[in-house]
């Protein structure tokens, strides 16, 4: 499931890819009890789609997180085709079949949504992991338990 998003990176979480690069980051939580097999899964914004390849797991209670970066290559994984927009966009998680497994959406203009435009460095994540509460952090958690 989708677990924290960062919409808008100046400082808070830096790409250990490209050092002295702050991008966009989206992080997966296996809440279940067994390894989840993601190849062929696709995250995508409200404009592109990425493709996770063959042979990407994420093992139970453990975290993935994605760079929204924009990177176009194709062998970029865990770097996506995508940025995230601070002011607005949806985050969609589908399995390999295309179903639907989680879909965060925000809009700076609609307070029916999970959370509106996003403030820079500040993170949403659920907490606890995996619960249906977004929090707002200040301290964005990437790749560790949310508190």
């Amino acid at each position: 499931m989708i677990n924290e998003i960062l919409a808008s990176n100046d400082a808070a979480f830096e790409d250990t890819d490209n050092p002295g690069e702050f991008p966009d980051a989206i992080e997966l939580y296996n809440a279940g009890n067994a390894t989840a097999d993601l190849g062929g899964w696709t995250i995508a914004d409200d404009k592109v789609t990425a493709t996770a390849p063959a042979g990407v797991t994420l093992a139970a209670g453990t975290y993935l997180v994605l760079i929204a970066d924009d990177d176009t290559d194709a062998d970029a994984w865990p770097h996506l085709p995508f940025k995230l927009g601070a002011g607005g966009d949806t985050v969609t998680l589908k399995d390999d079949g295309g179903t639907t497994i989680d879909e965060v959406s925000w809009d700076e203009d609609d307070t029916d949504l999970v959370f509106g435009a996003q403030q820079e460095d500040v993170s949403i994540a659920r907490s606890p992991d995996g619960s249906d509460t977004w929090v707002t952090d200040d301290t964005p958690t990437l790749g560790a338990k949310n508190e």
